[in-house]
């Protein structure tokens, strides 16, 4: 059979990219490695117990919000199951040093009244930054669903200084400005190389509060699979793709791992880009391209450890718990010994459908760079070797030993524990190298890291986190740009606000 688009990767942003194109009458496949659909929506069942992969808790889902937005237009928010976080305090940082913890709240009196608090002398700072990430996320027309002619990206000075630089300036207290930066381990913010636009969209995404998935993320994922195959779509899972037939600068057809073959007009790869190349033939892609793609650097990756409790043993949280053993590392989570790993840790209870007194559960993220693991890199999962066991029980060692510091008795309310490291994320989700959020951007040299849908072959076109952001907001509008090379950006844009108007 033959489909109007091929889209590589069942992600998010392979699925809303399905989506879209599917709703606009066009016949979408899509082509998933993974034995389940949704990339970091996919959720994985250990010791009798759901955990997310990647998605732990998102924003936009209120009224008016962008994700709303689309996901309504895409017809995927029936049946739902979402827990807002508490509005005071959706975050916690907990700082080792002093052992002091400060409330990171959404909305903007609760965010500013929460770290007056600890810095009353800030208030009117406080205000002033926020007013600016209000201002500034305004210049991003695609960010805010609005029509226009222009880039996605407003390229002045103001959005593409450093991100460190971007903070100071509205702080006189030294730890404030540490404080403030709490939210980088969600865009692996560099002090002196990450553009500012990242750290502002993200916080302004989070401003207007945060919710979790009840019982797992993997539920947005089945929705927008049953949009495309209710337009007479397809979706295949266990389908690796590890071929791309390239001639005359065009995909003839795709090749999966058990040998079958796939042909569509158009093919989007929603997968990175380098993994991408790496399955065309080099004498069918312009050296220079190839090169500028495969030699970016990608951001950092993760430990985590998943934690099932023993029955009404472990409150549940109602926000993210941020721990970092010193202000500076706040900023340097991804330098370290391995005498100082990790240098940080995010953790969370997901809710399930209970009352939520009790935690059933806990996952524990450490940042961890890919080279860590590189020793096991051409080894496959549940066969890497005694030596990769015995490294993760040593950093799961770590994790609890911190752990027990900062919840006294924990280690007696633990069920189960497993784990997983940057191998695993790549070969689960596969992202190069394990990363978390793709291809690294940095300000000195904001061009090289700026990947445009559009592909040097002509019916080939890339979509995902690192053509516009990360995260769920990130490839939502990456899709759209993705989606709108052939129905217009301003059209699909205008659609989706004609249809929540509606409602």
């Amino acid at each position: 059979m033959k489909y109007d688009f091929l889209i590589v990767g069942g992600g998010i942003g392979g699925l809303i990219c399905g989506c879209l194109l599917s709703k606009e009458g066009y016949k979408v496949c899509i082509l998933e490695k993974h034995y389940s659909i949704g990339g970091g929506l996919h959720v994985f069942r250990k010791h009798n117990m759901i955990f997310e992969t990647g998605i732990h808790y998102v924003s936009g889902f209120s009224q008016n919000q962008v994700l709303s937005k689309i996901f309504n237009y895409l017809q995927v928010l029936d049946n739902l199951k979402m827990k807002e976080l508490d509005a005071e305090a959706f975050d916690i940082l907990h700082i080792g040093e002093d052992n002091h913890k400060y409330k990171l709240g959404s909305g903007e009196e609760n965010f500013i009244n929460g770290l007056s608090i600890d810095f009353p002398e800030e208030h009117d700072n406080l205000k002033r930054y926020i007013s600016s990430i209000k201002d500034l996320s305004k210049k991003f027309y695609l960010f805010n669903l609005e029509p226009r002619e222009t880039d996605i990206f407003s390229m002045d000075d103001e959005l593409t200084q450093p991100v460190g630089k971007y903070i100071d300036q509205f702080f006189k207290n030294e730890k404030l400005k540490r404080v403030v930066a709490w939210n980088n381990s969600l865009y692996a913010g560099i002090y002196d190389k990450t553009p500012a636009f990242v750290h502002i969209l993200i916080s302004r995404f989070y401003l207007d509060g945060a919710t979790r998935f009840v019982d797992g993320s993997q539920q947005l994922a089945d929705n927008m699979v049953k949009v495309i195959k209710a337009a007479g779509g397809d979706v295949f899972t266990s389908s690796e793709v590890v071929h791309l037939d390239v001639l005359d600068k065009e995909v003839k057809k795709i090749k999966i791992a058990d040998g079958r073959t796939f042909e569509a007009q158009n093919y989007i790869s929603a997968i990175h880009p380098a993994v991408t190349l790496d399955m065309i033939d080099t004498s069918q892609v312009q050296k220079s391209y190839r090169n500028r793609i495969t030699s970016l650097k990608n951001t950092t990756s993760v430990f985590t450890l998943f934690v099932t409790f023993k029955e009404k043993s472990f409150p549940y949280f109602n926000y993210n718990y941020y721990y970092s053993p010193s202000y500076d590392s706040i900023w340097k989570a991804s330098e370290y010994t391995a005498e100082s790993w990790p240098q940080g840790m995010m953790l969370l209870t997901p809710p399930t459908s209970g009352e939520n007194k009790y935690a059933e559960k806990m996952i524990i993220n450490c940042i961890m760079n890919f080279d860590d693991v590189k020793l096991w890199e051409n080894t496959k999962t549940g066969k890497r070797g005694d030596d990769y066991l015995s490294f993760k029980r040593k950093c799961t060692d770590k994790i609890i030993s911190i752990l027990k510091d900062i919840f006294p008795g924990i280690e007696d309310t633990i069920e189960y524990l497993s784990t997983s490291t940057p191998l695993t994320i790549r070969d689960y989700t596969g992202s190069k190298d394990g990363s978390l959020y793709g291809i690294e951007k940095d300000c000195n040299n904001m061009l090289s890291s700026h990947i445009v849908p559009r592909t040097k072959i002509n019916n080939l076109y890339l979509t995902g986190q690192n053509i516009n952001l990360h995260g769920i907001i990130g490839v939502a509008l990456s899709a759209i740009l993705t989606a709108g090379e052939f129905v217009g950006v301003n059209y699909l844009i205008n659609k989706i606000n004609e249809e929540y108007q509606k409602n």
